[in-house]
């Protein structure tokens, strides 16, 4: 007599290796605006990671315990390393130490396999077991294995897990335009305006002059053309105009006209402010922001030849490097027509502006002119007023606020002679300014300097265009500043204040002003060009 049983064993397989015939992708890093994006991500083990440098700054990806390092990564090079342990791995840059990351590595995940086992066993019809094979027993009758058929169950319903809470829900979205949204009427001109902590709200409208907004909630520019005119302008909450997402396209213009002699909150007036836990939020078109000549400009003419093709458009406003020792013989135009790289001005040239390079030696010089984009979609100004008083807006930035702008245009700010009254200044921030950015923007008709870092670590400026502005313009304030990154930035037409606006001896004197005033070395650069100073560079 045969007997048959079945044991059912239970054991662990990588899943990985259980479905060896699926491909799996690797994962991506990018290396972008001196950072690592994304800054942590988590794989399995055997899971492999390429990192791609999108800068034209050199990086590296080099871990903290050195079990992977990438030669020098330059602009579209890539680095893949696959990990085959577990464990969390810190990395950096070795050009730009502040630049850090992690990968976290998981065991291979696994699931559990079942397979039934048959064991025979010959018993005499008294039920006594027969030796088994090896022990004088004949060869066993070969027997099938069965597959074990389960019992009958119900498939359990697939069950969508909650979708999460979003950021703003279009429930709690109220339009400026609503009177229900201000308690039964809008504001109306010169009012004082508050958007309390918790409601978001979309300007559809152009409102009336005000005399102040007081955003500490949420204010979110709807993509349309708009105006906002106030006194100034205070952010404890969020202001946003475009995301990276979800660029805005349209016109947007925030004119700051407070009287002066005003100072709110310690910032002055006509001041676009960032103070607590604030944060401001601009992303425009993306424009080509500067480019250089590819062919010499000759005074008279009224075109250029550019040395790429931007995307920029009829009525653009543009400004050409100078070429020779005078500073002041960089110029500004309005582009009339546009043809690939052929660009036609509305007015001729009253210098000539070289637009070729020089080779020496196997090395070339760049002797060709910049040519930078001045106009944005986004534009912050201070009002017509302050050509005649050098009294324009300005921004500022504090306590642990937060400032990203991409592709906005600053005109008519800064505030001249005034201590701490700069286009864009962050104060005194160390540590928490680290994440704030100043990208694709265009400074021109500044009346003191143009972008001032002061106290604060880690700030990115990069491919910004600054003209026509007195004093340092790139500004690293007191010395104690570091980590920051000003790359690929173009400064020019930067001149010596009157004397009684000068707010350093060096404004004036010791050959300045500089384009990029450094004072500690523990800051980064790269691909800056100062273009026309009546100092130095």
């Amino acid at each position: 007599m045969i007997m048959t049983i079945l044991i059912l064993v239970v054991y662990k397989v990588p899943i990985k290796e259980a479905q060896a015939q699926q491909t799996f992708s690797a994962q991506e890093v990018l290396i972008q605006n001196f950072a690592y994006s994304p800054a942590t991500i988590t794989i399995d083990v055997g899971e492999t990671v390429t990192w791609t440098n999108l800068d034209s700054a050199p990086h590296t990806v080099s871990a903290d315990d050195d079990s992977f390092s990438s030669d020098t990564l330059n602009e579209n090079d890539t680095f893949s390393h696959t990990f085959s342990t577990a464990g969390v791995f810190s990395y950096f840059c070795q050009f730009h130490s502040f630049m850090k990351a992690e990968i976290v590595v998981n065991e291979a995940p696994t699931e559990l396999k079942m397979v039934w086992l048959p064991i025979v066993k010959r018993t005499d019809n008294a039920g006594n077991a027969s030796p088994t094979p090896g022990q004088g027993s004949t060869t066993p009758t070969a027997t099938s294995t069965r597959t074990p058929v389960p019992s009958a169950t119900t498939t359990p319903t697939a069950t969508a897990l909650p979708s999460p809470t979003p950021t703003r829900p279009a429930e709690q979205i109220v339009r400026w335009s609503d009177p229900a949204a201000w308690g039964g009427s809008v504001p109306t001109v010169g009012q004082a305006v508050t958007i309390p902590a918790g409601k978001f709200m979309l300007l559809d409208t152009n409102p009336p002059a005000l005399q102040s907004l007081a955003i500490d909630g949420t204010l979110i520019f709807d993509n349309q053309d708009l105006n906002l005119t106030a006194g100034w302008i205070i952010v404890h909450g969020k202001l946003e105009i475009g995301t990276p997402d979800h660029p805005y396209t349209n016109k947007a213009i925030i004119t700051l006209n407070g009287p002066a002699g005003q100072d709110i909150m310690g910032m002055g007036s006509r001041v676009l402010g960032v103070m607590g836990n604030g944060e401001i939020q601009m992303v425009g078109e993306t424009r080509t922001s500067w480019t250089h000549l590819n062919a010499t400009a000759n005074k008279g003419e009224a075109a250029l030849t550019l040395a790429s093709t931007p995307n920029w458009r009829v009525g653009d406003r543009i400004v050409v490097a100078s070429t020779d020792f005078d500073f002041r013989q960089s110029e500004d135009f309005i582009i009339t027509t546009i043809q690939g790289a052929q660009v036609q001005l509305d007015a001729p040239l009253a210098y000539t502006h070289w637009g070729e390079t020089t080779t020496a030696n196997g090395q070339t010089i760049e002797q060709r002119a910049e040519v930078g984009l001045l106009s944005r979609n986004i534009v912050i100004q201070g009002d017509a007023s302050s050509e005649t008083d050098g009294l324009g807006g300005h921004m500022m930035v504090m306590g642990k606020g937060k400032l990203a702008l991409d592709g906005v245009e600053l005109f008519r700010m800064g505030r001249r002679g005034e201590l701490a009254r700069y286009p864009i200044h962050f104060h005194l921030m160390g540590d928490a300014a680290r994440g704030s950015s100043v990208q694709n923007t265009s400074i021109h008709r500044s009346f003191n300097r143009c972008i001032t870092i002061h106290g604060s670590n880690g700030v990115l400026l990069k491919s910004n265009v600054a003209y026509d502005a007195p004093g340092h313009c790139y500004f690293l304030e007191d010395g104690a500043e570091f980590d920051n990154v000003l790359a690929d930035n173009l400064g020019l037409k930067i001149y010596r204040p009157a004397e009684e606006d000068a707010l350093l001896a060096s404004d004036t004197v010791y050959l300045g002003p500089a384009v990029f005033w450094i004072t500690n070395p523990a800051n980064h650069f790269h691909g800056n060009v100062a273009a026309g100073s009546e100092g130095t560079g």
